[in-house]
């Protein structure tokens, strides 16, 4: 059966200036045997095949209770295939009253087998708290028969009882420290675990160590605020209290603030005397400690040392005078009313490789990123808790956020302050992963040379890596 082409050969020989008879039967026949094959040949390929286009709603509410406010609605068309759809058309059939469309018709030109983000513009006419919306969607196949596809859909709307104003004041994912435990999300095993040994008969000793900013200084806070009672102290110091460039000097300063920190706690103690530390001798801290026992027999002291790892390293390297600080650790932490609880970086592995021997009664607690296994529902936490009362976030936002900042806790809080700024200023309270995609491109430029200048002067393995994906993750957004 001859085709198109044929047909119109045999019609018109002219077409293919065909002058005489014998022309015409060679180059029709012709035509229609190459034309034959070319059908055959393209019938083995998937984007001449017929396909199916489908259209559903974006997961997204949108704020229907502002009259007169410009909105935009987002669909997801997907070509499921096999074939590509060509010279695709969107018709808005009808929809609510209380919008407008002000364009009914969308030319989406050729799509290919995948999915692909549509927004439809409209205008808030009446407060409601739906909008329902008719389209049909069209298209040609490659041998140009045409398709189309009829839709409803009903459109929900945000909360509408938010005070703006005052959200805007608010700071829900604070960059520093938490310091009780019912802010801090995820790390609650640890915080139960170091509670139940510092409540034992004898209290218990550990060391706390992970990367930088992933909640290991918060956990140390939360713990504090959950031990201190009238039968247990808690002494917290940071490395900046007690910290200084010289091992003698260092231990000097943390025995004193030690003792001083336990003398200030209560106007029983008020008599001792701060004892000398000569030579950087750490033992005079045990003496002390023994009339700490005597004045009150009760009294449980648990010591937080945070940022241990950067005592500087001729206090931990093997020797005459680290051996002997440590020593004085392990002399205190084996009487029953004394413990402590040591919090370091990635250096704590060294210090434990120099002086594990004195700490070998020392728990080890590893603090790490919340990992999709064992942590999904505390990272989800993490990111809804701090602003459930004002946004809904869906499920694909957080997916999309663990996907960018691996599950650290401090990465994670700065793109979603990020996310609250641009929420607060579009009066949007539903995000998706459109806004956190825009907050992490934002949060990533600013971190860029931060990261560089904190990671270059290190030799870690593990940091330089680390900058290098975000170095890469800049590259590739801009």
């Amino acid at each position: 059966m001859p085709g198109p082409l044929t047909a119109r050969l045999y019609e018109n020989p002219t077409v293919i200036c065909c002058h005489s008879i014998y022309s015409k039967n060679i180059l029709v026949k012709l035509a229609d045997k190459l034309l034959y094959k070319i059908n055959k040949d393209l019938q083995q390929f998937d984007f001449c095949k017929p396909t199916k286009l489908t259209i559903q709603p974006y997961e997204k509410n949108y704020p229907l209770h502002e009259t007169g406010r410009d909105i935009n609605f987002v669909f997801i068309i997907e070509n499921k295939g096999p074939g590509y759809a060509y010279d695709v058309q969107i018709f808005i059939v009808s929809h609510f009253e209380n919008i407008s469309i002000p364009e009914p018709f969308h030319h989406l030109g050729t799509i290919e087998p995948s999915s692909q983000r549509f927004e439809i513009p409209a205008k808030v006419k009446e407060r409601e708290e739906l909008a329902f919306i008719e389209v049909e969607l069209e298209w040609k196949n490659f041998d140009r028969s045409i398709s189309n596809k009829y839709s409803e859909f009903e459109l929900k709307g945000q909360r509408s009882n938010l005070d703006w104003e005052k959200i805007e004041l608010e700071q829900p994912y604070s960059l520093e420290p938490i310091e009780t435990e019912d802010d801090l999300v995820g790390r609650e095993k640890i915080i139960k675990d170091l509670i139940r040994q510092s409540h034992a008969k004898s209290v218990g000793s550990s060391y706390i160590f992970g990367q930088k900013r992933v909640g290991k200084t918060s956990i140390a806070k939360a713990l504090k605020s959950q031990l201190e009672t009238d039968d247990f102290l808690v002494v917290y110091l940071e490395g900046g209290d007690y910290i200084c460039p010289d091992p003698k000097d260092t231990v000097e300063k943390l025995g004193i603030k030690l003792c001083q920190q336990i003398r200030d706690a209560t106007p029983y103690f008020t008599h001792l005397p701060i004892p000398k530390f000569k030579d950087g001798a750490f033992s005079s801290v045990i003496d002390f400690l023994d009339k700490i026992r005597i004045a009150d027999t009760k009294l449980k002291i648990l010591f937080i040392l945070d940022e241990f790892d950067e005592l500087p390293i001729g206090l931990y390297r093997r020797g005459p005078f680290g051996d002997a600080f440590f020593l004085t650790m392990r002399s205190i932490s084996g009487k029953p009313p004394f413990g402590f609880v040591l919090v370091g970086g990635e250096k704590m592995d060294f210090i434990m490789s120099c002086q594990g021997d004195a700490l070998n009664k020392f728990r080890s607690m590893r603090v790490d990123y919340f990992d999709r296994e064992n942590y999904w529902y505390d990272f989800h936490e993490l990111i809804r808790r701090p602003v459930k009362a004002w946004f809904d976030i869906n499920d694909e936002a957080i997916s999309k956020l663990y996907n960018q900042t691996a599950g650290n806790p401090f990465y994670t809080k700065w793109i979603c302050s990020n996310v609250f700024n641009i929420m607060t200023d579009r009066r949007d309270s539903h995000i998706t992963p459109a806004e956190g995609v825009c907050a992490s491109y934002y949060a990533i430029k600013c971190l860029y040379n931060r990261l560089v200048n904190i990671f270059i002067l290190t030799i870690c393995d593990k940091r330089i890596i680390f900058c290098h994906i975000w170095k890469q993750r800049v590259s590739h957004l801009q």
